[in-house]
């Protein structure tokens, strides 16, 4: 028997059989009913349904939107570090004129260490408030704390034109530091409000739409910025990705609220169903911080695990490495599976997902590096034939779990586990087996056949720091070619002096014979 939670929300529906409205009703008539028939929140009345969107639809495109603008804003940096690192900038922004392109382009001079400490800082920011992000969620509204924190990065970011231009290398430094800060709390509150939003049978498909628009993110902001820096300016990038998340912010602010219970214009049918389904779920506010730790473990252990096989790679062959690590990794991913099928608390969960999560960490420095021992020459194919089978294990895991789950048991749950598990095994077993390190004869092309440097024309020098170093390499250069040069000379008066003497020996022999 499902315990429905009592709400100002909750009213009796007289258009409505009370057969339909049985708290033992089953989640598949209860979505059917909603397809059906509704209760308009705002008119009261019984509605077509064309004129209602289910708001938990609604919460979920705007929380992907933002996702999508956060991760394409992160892209703005990134080209214009490219056009200060560039060494002739002046090409590539729409137009000749060398005056006229100082419009368009930074004029801050950044080496790679600097501009790599400012892409680093962001990220320390972002992980100190990654776990106290969590633990806000549980006190303060989680979609208060989602469109915050994409509001505070966006004000962040038309600053930062000003900051590296006028405040210098120091301010923009301390300005990414703070826009990361601000940035740790997005996946805790997006986990902490999507919960309140979707129910088991469709979390899988909201949550991973959600996270989709993070992908999309990359693939929308950097074309984006290019195509502003070339026609308008590099400034420009920054006011525009930031202007459209202030956009964005005023539509969440009217259109998203924290829970079913609290929305204004919620049908009737649509809350009697989150809440019948998710049933105590939503009670206990503590997923939000408990999430995110696995991931820190992760990102923690795969950072050190590069560091790990390359001092293995001092002792031991590539091929010993790559096998030790992923067989390694994997075997205990799958035992910690196995494991949380024992689980009972979500301490002990949390802990063994952490193990699992560190593991599988150390495993990225196994299979995924292989893709250079096997070929350096074809590792973006071969990646990319890697990753269009790991898309189809992204697709199939929703729709598995989702069958698998349907009766929102934990026997369903243990299901998975042991499906993921079977996964775990048995691809370390073929990766132990036939696995290698070594570089595949493929790679090469035959013996027959000379490779010619491609060289184009056209191309420059892509980083600035190495103008200073020009001169030294142009003159050891200049010093090396004028050393080979003499000794090719001495070998072509030896081949002459060789050359000469065995046309002597041979008429002295001529002469002698005859």
């Amino acid at each position: 028997m499902v315990i429905k939670k009592l709400d100002s929300k909750t009213m009796d529906i007289n258009s409505m059989d009370k057969k339909d409205m049985n708290e033992d009703s089953d989640d598949e008539d209860r979505a059917e009913m909603l397809s059906k028939h509704i209760m308009c929140g705002k008119c009261r009345r019984s509605c077509p349904t064309v004129c209602y969107v289910p708001k938990r639809f609604i919460v979920t495109i705007l929380t992907g939107i933002g996702m999508m603008l956060v991760y394409a804003m992160r892209t703005n940096l990134a080209v214009t570090v490219i056009l200060i690192l560039d060494f002739a900038p002046h090409t590539k922004v729409g137009t000749t004129q060398a005056m006229e392109a100082v419009w368009h382009l930074p004029t801050v001079q950044w080496d790679t260490r600097e501009i790599g400490f400012l892409h680093a800082v962001f990220y320390i920011g972002y992980i100190i408030t990654h776990i106290p992000g969590g633990y806000l969620t549980t006190i303060w509204a989680s979609h208060r704390i989602f469109g915050g924190c994409i509001l505070f990065s966006a004000v962040m970011n038309l600053l930062l034109p000003v900051f590296v231009e006028e405040v210098g290398y120091v301010g923009t430094c301390c300005l990414r530091g703070i826009q990361g800060m601000g940035e740790g709390l997005l996946y805790p509150a997006c986990y902490g409000l999507l919960r309140h939003w979707s129910t088991t049978k469709e979390r899988g498909r909201l949550v991973s739409a959600v996270l989709t628009g993070s992908y999309a993110g990359a693939i929308i902001g950097f074309p984006m910025a290019g195509f502003i820096t070339h026609y308008i300016g590099w400034q420009y990038v920054y006011y525009v990705c930031g202007g459209v998340c202030i956009v964005w912010y005023f539509s969440w602010l009217c259109l998203v609220y924290e829970k079913p219970s609290h929305h204004t214009s919620i049908s009737d049918e649509e809350y009697n169903y989150l809440c019948d389904a998710q049933g105590s779920d939503v009670i206990d506010y503590v997923s939000g911080s408990y999430s995110s730790i696995p991931h820190i473990v992760k990102v923690l252990v795969a950072f050190g695990s590069g560091y790990m096989a390359d001092l293995l790679l001092l002792r031991c062959s590539p091929t010993v490495v790559r096998k030790l690590l992923t067989g390694i990794g994997f075997s205990i991913v799958a035992l910690s599976f196995f494991i949380l099928t024992f689980c009972e608390t979500g301490v002990s969960a949390i802990l063994v997902l952490c193990i699992a999560a560190g593991f599988f960490a150390v495993s990225i420095s196994g299979w995924q590096i292989n893709h250079y021992d096997l070929s350096a020459r074809y590792a973006g194919i071969l990646v990319s034939v890697t990753s269009a089978f790991g898309t189809l294990g992204a697709i199939a895991v929703p729709l598995v779990t989702g069958e698998l789950t349907k009766d929102r048991t934990l026997d369903g749950w243990d299901d998975i586990f042991y499906v993921t598990m079977a996964i775990f095994l048995f691809s370390a077993l073929v990766f132990v087996i036939f696995g290698s390190g070594n570089e595949q004869p493929w790679a090469k092309p035959p013996s027959n056949i000379e490779l010619v440097q491609k060289i184009d024309p056209l191309a420059r020098k892509p980083y600035r720091t190495f103008v200073q170093q020009k001169s030294a390499d142009t003159k050891d250069i200049l010093q090396a070619e004028s050393i080979d040069g003499k000794a090719q000379q001495k070998n072509d008066k030896i081949h002459e002096l060789v050359d000469r003497l065995t046309e002597q020996l041979s008429a002295e022999e001529i002469k002698k014979d005859s």
